[in-house]
C-alpha cells in the first residue's frame, strides 16, 4: 500500500510540477500586462457588458478563493460596480494560465476548454444576477482592503518583468505551497484507501445527489484551481461522474468559508447569497451538461488513472518538474521556519512588546512574506509579523523605528 501511494504520488507531483513550470511561465508574462488599476477602470456600471468584461479579466488571473478577495474589494473601492465586482469573484478563482495548461495536461482538452468557458458564463450569471436580484443594503466597511502601490505600471518594461518573474516563481507558489501538496496527498490517499467504484456502489457517481455533495465538500475549503485536479481525477477514477467532478473543480477553488464572511461584510448578506447560490446553480448545471456530452459521444476518461500506472517521463520533464518541487519544498520550510519563529513570537510578547505599524500597499500573502523577510534579515530584528488584511506590521526586536520605516518604503511601501 505504500509502495503505491509513493507511485501516485511521484507520478502525480511529476506531472503536475511539468505543467506548472509552464504555467507559471504564462503568469509572469500576464502580469507584466494586465494591472488591477487598468481593469477597475473598466469594470463600472452595472450593465451586462460590465459583467461580460469582468469574466473576461478575472478567467486567465491565476487568483485563488482567499487571494481574489482582496483584488474584489480593491476594484470596489476603485470604482467598479457591485455586479461587475462580483462576476470577477465568480470567474476569476476558478481558473487561470496556471490552471488551464495544468488541466489540459492533466485531464486532457475537454475539460481545459471547458473550465474557463463555464468560468466565464458563470461569472455573467452571477453578476446579472446581483444586478436583477440584488438591492441596496447596509454594508460595514472594511478597514483592511489591500491597496496597490499606483506606480508600479509606471516602471519600466525591464523592471516589471523582473518583478513579474519574482511574482510569479515567488509569491505565487508561496501562496499556492501548502494546498498543492495538500492536493497530492489527498489525492494520493483517495487513490489507495477507496476502493474502485466506491462512488457507484452508494449511489453517489452521477446525478445532481453527488453534485450537492461536491459542493457541500469543495465550497468551505480552501483549495487552488490547480490543487483540486488531483483530487478531481481520483474522485473519477472510484467511480465520480465527469459532470460531478467538475462541479468539485468549480466549487472547491471557487471561495471558501473565510472568504464569504470577507464579501458578506462588504456586500451584505442578500448579495453574499446571490452571489453563492448562481454559482452553485451554474456548477450544477454545467457538471450535468458535461455529463450528457460524455455520455452521448461516448467520451471515456480511463485514460486518465491509466496514467497514474502507465506514465513514463522524460529525463527533462522529470528536471523540469523537480525545479518546481524544489521551489514549493524551499517555501514549505520557509513558511515552518516563518511560523516557529511567530509562535516564540507571541510566547515573548508579553515581556517584549513590538512595535506596531500600519503600511499601506500589500495586496497579498506574499507580500507581506516579502516585508518580513526584508526584515527579519537585520541584526537587531527578533521577528517581523505582517497582517496585509489588516495592514499591520509588528516588530521585535532592538532595530530603531526610524530604520524600520526606511525598510518598508524601500520594499515598495507606505506607512499611516
Amino acid at each position: 500500500m505504500i509502495k503505491e501511494f509513493l507511485q501516485s504520488l511521484y507520478t502525480l507531483a511529476i506531472d503536475m510540477g511539468y505543467y506548472m513550470m509552464i504555467g507559471l511561465a504564462l503568469v509572469a508574462i500576464l502580469n507584466i500586462f494586465m494591472k488591477k488599476q487598468w481593469i477597475a477602470k473598466h469594470l463600472g456600471g452595472s450593465s451586462i457588458w460590465a459583467c461580460i468584461k469582468a469574466s473576461i479579466f478575472g478567467v486567465p488571473l491565476p487568483l485563488c478563493s482567499c487571494g481574489v478577495v482582496p483584488t474584489g474589494l480593491y476594484l470596489i473601492d476603485k470604482g467598479a460596480s457591485k455586479a461587475s465586482t462580483v462576476s470577477f469573484l465568480i470567474s476569476t478563482p476558478q481558473t487561470g494560465v496556471d490552471s488551464i495548461i495544468a488541466t489540459y495536461g492533466l485531464m486532457g482538452p475537454l475539460f481545459a476548454i471547458y473550465r474557463p468557458i463555464a468560468a466565464f458564463v458563470s461569472g455573467v450569471i452571477g453578476g446579472i444576477a446581483v444586478t436583477v436580484f440584488g438591492k441596496k443594503e447596509k454594508t460595514e466597511e472594511i478597514e483592511d482592503v489591500p491597496q496597490v502601490v499606483e506606480q508600479e505600471t509606471q516602471k519600466p518594461i525591464k523592471q516589471r518583468t523582473i518583478n513579474s518573474i519574482k511574482y510569479a516563481f515567488g509569491e505565487f507558489v508561496e501562496d499556492i505551497s501548502f494546498h498543492f501538496v495538500i492536493g497530492l496527498v489527498v489525492a494520493a490517499l483517495i487513490s489507495i484507501l477507496m476502493p474502485t467504484d466506491f462512488l457507484i456502489s452508494i449511489g453517489l457517481g452521477s446525478g445532481i445527489a453527488s453534485m450537492l455533495l461536491m459542493i457541500a465538500i469543495g465550497a468551505p475549503m480552501y483549495i487552488c484551481s490547480t490543487s483540486s485536479i488531483p483530487i478531481a481525477i481520483m474522485l473519477m477514477a472510484k467511480g465520480l461522474s465527469p459532470g460531478a467532478a467538475f462541479v468539485f473543480l468549480f466549487m472547491g477553488p471557487f471561495t471558501n468559508a473565510a472568504s464569504l464572511i470577507m464579501i458578506s461584510k462588504k456586500f451584505g448578506k442578500r448579495t453574499t447569497a446571490i452571489y453563492f447560490l448562481s454559482a452553485a446553480v451554474a456548477s450544477i448545471g454545467f457538471g450535468l451538461i458535461l455529463d450528457y456530452i460524455v455520455n452521448t459521444y461516448n467520451i471515456s476518461f480511463a485514460y486518465l488513472t491509466q496514467n497514474l500506472h502507465e506514465m513514463s517521463f522524460s529525463w527533462w520533464q522529470i528536471g523540469i518538474a523537480c525545479i518546481f518541487l524544489a521551489i514549493v519544498l524551499y517555501y514549505l520550510i520557509k513558511k515552518s521556519i516563518d511560523f516557529i519563529r511567530k509562535m516564540k513570537a507571541r510566547r515573548i510578547e508579553i515581556i517584549n512588546p513590538a512595535q506596531t505599524f500600519r503600511v499601506e500597499g500589500m495586496d497579498c500573502g506574499g507580500c507581506a512574506s516579502g516585508l518580513e523577510s526584508a526584515l527579519r534579515q537585520e541584526s537587531d530584528v527578533d521577528n517581523a509579523e505582517v497582517n496585509f488584511e489588516e495592514k499591520q506590521l509588528k516588530v521585535w526586536g532592538n532595530i530603531d523605528s526610524d530604520e524600520v520605516k526606511k525598510i518598508i518604503k524601500a520594499q515598495g511601501y507606505s506607512i499611516t
